[in-house]
């Protein structure tokens, strides 16, 4: 049975769909898949181009895997980042990201960030990609995302 992830802009009317990459990133996707549904806000990331990342609502401890700097237009990304590791970030928090457009390089005010790889959108890009623009001026939107199987 095929299983995908569904990117719900209820405020906006629309659907994204992913599909998870469990060939190249099981761990991820079995970690993303096990927390869904989750609803927050994806905000545009500032130091990463034309990026959108959803702080989750708790932390989860993630090593590397399928893990890269070098991401393209609709690839998703998953991290965990520490504290420590970074200025001006007051707690541990993991994320859901994905680049909308070309020249993105996911990054933190110290340089780039790797993130796992797990899944692409295989649909709603084009509506996704209006939303994401908009963000750069509107602030953050409201997403739900969960799975969605079959």
């Amino acid at each position: 049975m095929s299983r995908f992830i569904g990117f719900i802009a209820e405020d906006e009317g629309f659907t994204a769909r992913a599909e998870p990459w469990d060939g190249k990133a099981p761990l991820t996707c079995q970690l993303v898949w096990d927390m869904l549904s989750v609803t927050a806000y994806f905000h545009h990331a500032i130091y990463s181009g034309p990026e959108v990342a959803m702080v989750l609502p708790e932390y989860r401890e993630m090593g590397q895997e399928n893990a890269t700097t070098v991401v393209l237009p609709w690839e998703i990304g998953f991290v965990s980042l520490k504290a420590s590791d970074y200025t001006e970030v007051d707690a541990d928090f993991s994320e859901i990201c994905f680049l909308y457009d070309r020249g993105s390089v996911p990054s933190m005010a110290e340089g780039p960030v790797q993130v796992n790889l797990f899944a692409h959108f295989v649909s709603g890009q084009e509506e996704l990609r209006a939303l994401c623009f908009r963000m750069r001026r509107e602030g953050q939107k409201r997403f739900t995302v969960r799975r969605v199987e079959g």
